[in-house]
C-alpha cells in the first residue's frame, strides 16, 4: 500500500507537509470534523508513518477530501476503485473521478484517464483516445504523459512504430528530469531498439540516473557491472551501485532493512540464474557435483548466518535492531557466491578447462 501511494504522490507532484504545525492526530480530527482540505494531508501522513496502515481508513480520508473538492484526493480514490484496493473494482467510478479531476485542469487526473483508455478499463480500448489525452497533457508539461507517448511510438500502439521518435521523446523527457524516461532511454541503448546497441551509453544513462537517487537505475547499473556488460565484470562496483539504493546514512533503520530485504530477493534470483547456467552441460557427473556444491554452499551460508545471529528465530529476542546487519551479511555472502560461479563459468569457457570426459 505504501509503495503504491508513494507512486501517486510522485505523479501528483504535491508536497505534503508533515510539519510540526499539526500532529497526525490533529489532522485526523480536523478531517473528521469537516475540514476536508486537510484530509489529503492526513491520509498521506498516516500512510507514511504507520506500519500496516489500514487501507479502509486511508480510503475514507481520501473520499472526504475529494468530497470537499481536493482533486488529488479524488485521483487516489479513483485508483482504489480502478485497482480494487479494499473495495470491489469499479471502473465507472474510477473514470468519473479521473474525469472530475481532469476537468479541473489536474494533469494527473487527465493522465489517469488516458491510461484507462489505453488499458481498456471499463471501456473499449482506444489507443487513439489515449494518445490524444497523453499528447495534450504532455504539451502542458506533465512528463509522465510524454513518456507514455514515447512508449506508444516504441511499441507501435495506435501509431506507426518509430524508435527514432520514441528515443527523441525519451531523451527530451529525461533531460527535463523524469527518471523513468531515462530508464527507457537506457533500455533502448542496452537492447539496441532501433539504434545501434551501446552498453557504454546504457551504462552512462543508468549511472547518471542512479546518481539522482532512482532505485531502478542503480539496480540496472549494478547488473551491468555484475555481468560485465560494457566492460569487465566488476563486483566491487556492482555492490557500490546496489547499495546506493540501500543507504544506511540516509535511511531510517526499518527503511534500510526493507530495502536490504528487497535487495536480498534480487540477489537470490541472480544466484539462481548463475547456478542454472552451469547446468547447461551434458556431463551427468559434472551436473551432479555442481548441484552438491551448491547445496553445501547454501547450508554453509545458513550456518554462517546462524553463527552471527543465533537468536534470530527466538520471539523473545529483540531482533529489529539487528535485522539490517543480517541482510548485509547475507547479501555479501550471496554476492561472493555469484562472483565465484561466474568466475568458474569463465574458466570453463575460456581456459579450456572442460568438464567433459574425452
Amino acid at each position: 500500500m505504501k509503495k503504491s501511494l508513494s507512486i501517486v504522490f510522485i505523479l501528483i507532484g504535491t508536497i505534503v507537509s508533515l510539519s510540526a504545525e499539526l500532529t497526525l492526530e490533529e489532522k485526523m480530527t480536523a478531517c473528521n470534523d469537516g475540514n476536508s482540505s486537510i484530509c489529503y494531508s492526513a491520509a498521506m501522513h498516516y500512510s507514511h508513518v504507520t506500519e500496516n496502515a489500514d487501507d479502509v481508513l486511508i480510503l475514507k480520508l481520501f473520499t472526504k477530501g475529494c468530497e470537499g473538492g481536493d482533486m488529488e484526493s479524488c485521483i487516489i480514490q479513483g485508483e482504489f476503485y480502478e485497482e480494487g484496493r479494499t473495495i470491489d473494482i469499479n471502473y465507472t467510478k474510477a473514470r468519473n473521478l479521473y474525469e472530475k479531476a481532469c476537468l479541473k485542469n489536474n494533469d494527473t487526473g487527465c493522465y489517469r484517464l488516458g491510461s484507462m483508455y489505453f488499458k481498456g478499463h471499463g471501456m473499449k480500448q482506444s489507443y487513439a483516445a489515449a494518445k490524444k489525452i497523453y499528447s495534450e497533457t504532455c504539451d502542458k508539461g506533465f512528463l509522465y504523459a510524454c513518456s507514455s507517448v514515447a512508449e506508444m511510438y516504441s511499441n507501435g500502439h495506435g501509431v506507426q512504430q518509430s524508435y527514432a521518435t520514441a528515443k527523441k521523446i525519451y531523451a527530451d523527457t529525461c533531460d527535463k528530469g523524469l527518471n523513468v524516461a531515462c530508464i527507457s532511454l537506457g533500455d533502448m541503448y542496452y537492447n539496441g531498439q532501433g539504434i545501434t546497441q551501446s552498453y557504454s551509453d546504457a551504462m552512462r544513462v543508468y549511472s547518471e540516473t542512479c546518481d539522482k537517487g532512482y532505485d531502478t537505475a542503480c539496480f540496472k547499473l549494478g547488473d551491468m557491472y555484475f555481468e560485465g556488460k560494457g566492460g569487465n565484470k566488476n563486483h566491487t562496483m556492482a555492490k557500490k551501485a546496489y547499495y546506493k539504493v540501500c543507504n544506511k546514512d540516509t535511511m531510517a533503520n526499518y527503511e534500510y532493512t526493507l530495502c536490504s530485504d528487497e535487495l536480498s530477493e534480487i540477489l537470490e534470483k541472480k544466484l539462481e540464474k548463475s547456478f542454472e547456467k552451469l547446468l547447461n552441460n551434458e556431463d551427468k557427473i559434472y551436473i551432479e557435483k555442481i548441484k552438491v556444491s551448491q547445496k553445501v554452499w547454501l547450508k554453509h551460508r545458513r550456518t554462517e548466518l546462524e553463527m552471527f545471529f543465533p537468536h534470530k528465530d527466538d520471539p523473545k529476542y529483540n531482533w529489529s535492531g539487528f535485522s539490517s546487519c543480517y541482510f548485509d551479511l547475507k547479501n555479501e555472502l550471496t554476492m561472493q557466491r555469484i562472483g565465484f560461479l561466474q568466475m568458474f563459468e569463465e574458466h570453463l569457457n575460456t581456459m579450456g578447462c572442460s568438464s567433459q570426459v574425452e
